[in-house]
């Protein structure tokens, strides 16, 4: 690399770390020195193997939701250890009960590691993308940072930024950077809230203490095995313990392949328009026996 290159690289960093917890016109983002932890993922990491609490599933199959909590650690400024990766978090919260027998994550332990990242609840989301967009960019202007539930509960992606309807994210499960590109509209419904240490909080808009009037969803739908992209492994997205949920039928196309499929196996049955009588049976009941 040329020595201009290098020189335009670190300016460019340092010009990144002055924006650090502004907001730039209806650009909503929290940032924080260095960008490596928003590429970090649940599978092909040197964490990915680890076991989940007392679950035999591992951080590929199901650790998506504490993949997103530390990029958020990450990005809030909450967590400023060079050396801390998932794989620090996942072992903090598996010497302290973090996860339970399902692989399902206590957000409440979170703020047991890092005490200025606090969980603060959850929040449905409802409407058309545009309204979802900016209902993130109104929580994010408060203060929140956000985790997106995509896929009617199957995953969990971490909310980088919110410009008008583009909502952008650092998903642990796939290399896509754009929500709504990735994931229907219809299917990310809710959103987990959480509180950091914004570094440059003097910059950054005021924030109320109590959470925002949002309305609370408990019925999250089963988890889903999921298919990876193209060279990438397949994994079980996070578990959520909650009752399953209506999921809309998105394609067409396999309902009318269940009609079709219904007519075709639905017995004919053709009227009968008058008895039929044998003929060799007739003459047997009017002739008289032979002797």
């Amino acid at each position: 690399m040329s020595t201009y290159k290098v020189k335009a690289a670190f300016a460019g960093s340092m010009i990144a770390l002055l924006m650090a917890g502004t907001v730039l016109g209806h650009t909503v983002s929290f940032a924080v020195s260095g960008n490596s932890y928003k590429s970090w993922k649940q599978y092909g990491e040197s964490w990915s193997s680890i076991t989940l609490g007392s679950s035999s599933e591992s951080v590929a199959q199901s650790g998506c939701a504490v993949t997103s909590a530390a990029m958020l650690m990450v990005k809030s400024g909450s967590v400023t250890d060079e050396q801390f990766t998932p794989a620090t978090l996942v072992n903090y919260l598996n010497a302290h009960g973090g996860f339970n027998s399902n692989a399902c994550m206590d957000f409440d332990k979170l703020s047991d590691y890092a005490s200025g990242f606090t969980y603060c609840g959850k929040c449905a989301l409802v409407g058309s993308q545009t309204e979802k967009a900016a209902k993130m960019q109104q929580l994010m202007e408060e203060g929140y940072c956000l985790m997106a539930v995509v896929r009617w509960g199957g995953h969990f992606v971490a909310v980088d930024s919110v410009s008008g309807s583009e909502v952008t994210m650092m998903d642990p499960g796939s290399r896509s950077s754009s929500l709504f590109e990735k994931y229907s509209a219809a299917g990310v419904t809710e959103l987990r809230l959480f509180r950091g240490s914004f570094s440059g909080a003097s910059d950054m808009p005021a924030a109320n203490d109590a959470a925002p009037a949002v309305t609370i969803t408990e019925n999250l739908p089963a988890p889903e095995s999921v298919t990876a992209e193209p060279g990438l492994p397949a994994f079980v997205f996070d578990a959520v313990p909650a009752e399953p949920a209506a999921v809309p039928v998105e394609s067409p196309v396999e309902m009318e392949t269940e009609i079709r499929y219904e007519e075709v196996q639905t017995p004919v049955i053709l009227p009968i328009e008058e008895p039929i009588v044998p003929v060799s049976v007739q003459p047997s009941l009017t002739e008289s026996p032979l002797v």
